[in-house]
């Protein structure tokens, strides 16, 4: 029933029942249009905000002035009333949310897989770096990525990327054998090893009795494998040939002496194999060595006979036996050594017809 239909004294009576029910309504923000209509008379309506605060919060005082009326229409009191009030609360607003999408992807931008999740507002979330065959992390790639979405939209610290490469290949290997041999390909020992790609190996020249390196062959050599399984500089071999035995020395003596065997001196000397080595006559007191007219001729003649025919005898021999493998004929030594002595005797007789005849 609205308030212009008290009279004074009913006013008087239900003013702290209407104060108290204000009082108990006044947090609601609608409570002004509601008592509105109860009041004819009302003037220096006023909103005073905050003005105060209640409970450390923002309040807004309201003032109002009522003037009841009698059954005349006169005006009988006036009455002030304050009412105070909390600001209309505000309805929160609700977080912000986005989809964000989590790459896992190459340096080179390939997409290794891809998530798209929705983060809310001030709410972080933490991303786990994965394992894919065949690739691996980069090594500024951390195992997880936590990220916050801000009020005005950004990402903190920023879009969630796992960054990853190629794991490289494995480097070649390859089974290689070291040779050490002789020219002719006789192996004289070898060796089995391991190459990995692109680390080369050393190996050295070794030693071996009764054999000596060539020239050509380096005390070391390194080879390395290549990518496609070739050896550079090539596969290592080591080459030799047969040490030459030792030349033959042997001690000779070198006598001065007379015809009937008396030694006037002598000399013991080595002689190496294949190296001439010249002696001098020498000249001793009270003997003279023998000249060439102190000999007959037929002893000189016996003594180049005797030289041509057993000189001739090597030589005549493997003649004789070569020319009878020849022919296919089949003849023993003794046979081949008969040949070979009538051929040189044959050979002295005629040096000594040419002399002979030389001489007349």
């Amino acid at each position: 029933m609205p308030i212009n239909t008290f009279d004074a004294s009913e006013m008087k009576q239900n003013l702290n029942s209407y104060i108290a029910e204000i009082n108990d309504l006044a947090t609601s923000p609608e409570f002004v249009d509601k008592y509105a209509g109860f009041i004819t008379a009302v003037y220096d309506l006023q909103a005073l905000t905050n003005s105060y605060s209640v409970n450390g919060k923002a309040a807004t005082t309201y003032k109002f002035s009522v003037v009841p009326f009698d059954a005349n229409g006169n005006p009988v009191d006036s009455y002030t009333l304050y009412v105070s009030t909390y600001a209309a609360p505000q309805p929160e607003a609700a977080p912000l949310m986005q989809d964000v999408t989590v790459r896992w992807m190459l340096t080179d931008g390939t997409v290794l897989t891809e998530q798209t999740v929705t983060l809310t507002e001030g709410v972080p979330q933490t991303f786990q770096r994965m394992a894919f065959d065949g690739y691996e992390p980069e090594e500024s790639t951390p195992e997880a990525i936590t990220v916050t979405l801000a009020g005005d939209g950004s990402l903190n610290p920023g879009a969630p990327v796992f960054y990853y490469h190629i794991i490289p290949a494995a480097p070649l290997t390859q089974d290689v054998t070291v040779r050490w041999m002789l020219t002719d390909g006789t192996v004289l020992t070898e060796q089995t090893v391991t190459l990995t790609e692109g680390v080369p190996q050393t190996f050295q020249r070794l030693a071996f009795d009764g054999y000596e390196p060539e020239e050509s062959t380096p005390e070391t050599i390194t080879v390395t494998l290549a990518g496609d399984g070739s050896l550079n500089p090539g596969a290592p071999v080591f080459y030799y040939h047969v040490k030459p035995a030792a030349p033959l020395t042997q001690d000779v003596t070198v006598r001065w002496m007379l015809t009937d065997g008396t030694v006037l001196t002598e000399q013991t000397v080595t002689l190496t194999e294949g190296v001439p080595q010249t002696f001098q006559r020498l000249a001793l007191d009270g003997y003279e060595p023998y000249r060439t007219e102190e000999f007959p001729k037929w002893s000189l003649n016996l003594r180049r006979a005797e030289c041509i025919f057993f000189g001739g005898i090597p030589i005549a021999y493997p003649l004789t036996a070569l020319a009878f493998s020849v022919a296919n004929k089949d003849t023993s030594f003794v046979q081949n050594l008969a040949i070979a002595c009538s051929v040189s005797a044959a050979i002295a007789l005629i040096d000594y017809i040419i002399g002979v005849v030389n001489e007349t």
